[in-house]
């Protein structure tokens, strides 16, 4: 008995040892926070998964009041993006009138054989109906206005203009022709006008996603997430910016570095002469193999990927980078990116996720995944 007895309690001892292991661990698990260093150039959609962390957080969502403060940054955005469509239509009609002068400069006769003007075979670029001409004025007029933080007074009768506009066979020419050009968010606003038409409308959490909005310093929240508790800072991706960069640098937990899986067809607003998935990966090198960064996870987000999956169709990778042989396809052309990232720090574990920023439910996926590794790094460090 006295040995059964001992025997036995020497396995409770031991089962009460690992439950008090798994307590102390659990402890510090929850004990601190976890310092999450969003990073990426700009354009990526890093803002955007930040504004997704305040959703998917416990208890998470934005308040009614927050909500509004959204408002004008939506007008704003959809009285550029129509204005942007205007200016494209002039540029077009001005060299429509410029090719046509030379045309008839040049030769004593541009009728063709049905008898139409060759010119007048870019009719559709511009309006042919004069009120047309009247809305846009308007919509030029609000555009200036709101970019000198003026007061939009008749934002109802613009909204109509616009509603109009966009419904017009010129503009949706125009679009179809650069339509890779513009806003990932302006084909969802335009095509959800008679939502916003009301003065007092109340934006959704869908569209304060799909808005966008600078980085422009340093946003710093915190976030509770499966019991832990994050923090998380947005830095701007421009190049001016990233300088500051180095006072976000000291113990970060894991570093989510942003790439637009677009990016490959797109050049640097401020240096149109840089390719912007380019200025990513030599962006991802740096960070990746930072010594600030030597304890901390990596996790690359490919975002984008439903915008990819449009555009690879139609806009070959080998075109910008033609060393890519494989087919015009996502699954083929994405994995040929993540290899070009993960060429840039072969010795590093890098977590890989190709993302929609806009879409909550597959980034509450996400962030459980990284959760799940977080834990795990912390348990392995016992």
């Amino acid at each position: 008995m006295n040995c059964y007895d001992s025997k036995t309690l020497a396995k409770e001892k031991s089962i009460s040892k690992e439950i008090d292991s798994s307590i102390r661990k659990e402890k510090k698990i929850h004990s601190h926070d976890v310092k999450l260093l969003l990073l990426g150039a700009s354009d990526s959609g890093k803002s955007t998964l930040f504004k997704q962390m305040k959703i998917i957080q416990e208890n998470g969502g934005y308040s009614q009041k927050e909500l509004k403060e959204f408002r004008e940054l939506i007008i704003h955005h959809i009285i550029t993006q129509m204005s942007m469509f205007l200016e494209t239509i002039d540029r077009e009609r001005t060299a429509s009138k410029l090719s046509t002068v030379m045309s008839l400069n040049s030769s004593s006769s541009s009728i063709t054989s049905t008898g139409t003007s060759a010119s007048s075979a870019n009719n559709t670029n511009y309006f042919e109906e004069p009120a047309y001409f009247e809305r846009s004025l308007r919509v030029k007029h609000a555009f200036d206005l709101v970019s000198e933080n003026g007061v939009l007074q008749s934002w109802s009768t613009i909204i109509q203009d616009i509603k109009v506009l966009w419904e017009a066979p010129e503009i949706q020419h125009q679009y179809s022709l650069v339509e890779s050009q513009f806003s990932d968010s302006t084909l969802y606003f335009l095509d959800n006008l008679e939502y916003y038409q009301n003065n007092e409308f109340i934006p959704r959490e869908a569209d304060v996603l799909r808005v966008r909005i600078k980085t422009a310093g340093i946003i710093e929240s915190q976030f509770h997430f499966r019991g832990l508790l994050f923090r998380m800072l947005d830095v701007g991706g421009q190049k001016s910016l990233r300088r500051k960069w180095i006072h976000c640098f000291e113990n970060v937990t894991a570093v989510l570095f942003v790439a637009s899986l677009t990016a490959y067809y797109r050049f640097l607003e401020e240096d149109e002469t840089t390719n912007q998935l380019q200025d990513s990966l030599d962006l991802f090198q740096e960070i990746a193999n930072s010594k600030y960064f030597n304890e901390s996870i990596i996790v690359l987000f490919l975002n984008k990927k439903d915008i990819f999956q449009k555009r690879i169709e139609s806009i070959p990778l080998s075109k910008y980078f033609p060393e890519y042989t494989g087919p015009n396809n996502r699954k083929s052309a994405s994995k040929y990116i993540a290899s070009m990232f993960l060429e840039k720090s072969p010795k590093k574990k890098i977590y890989i996720h190709q993302t929609c920023a806009v879409d909550t439910t597959n980034i509450k996926f996400v962030f459980q995944s990284i959760t799940d590794d977080l834990i795990k790094k912390t348990l392995d460090s016992f």
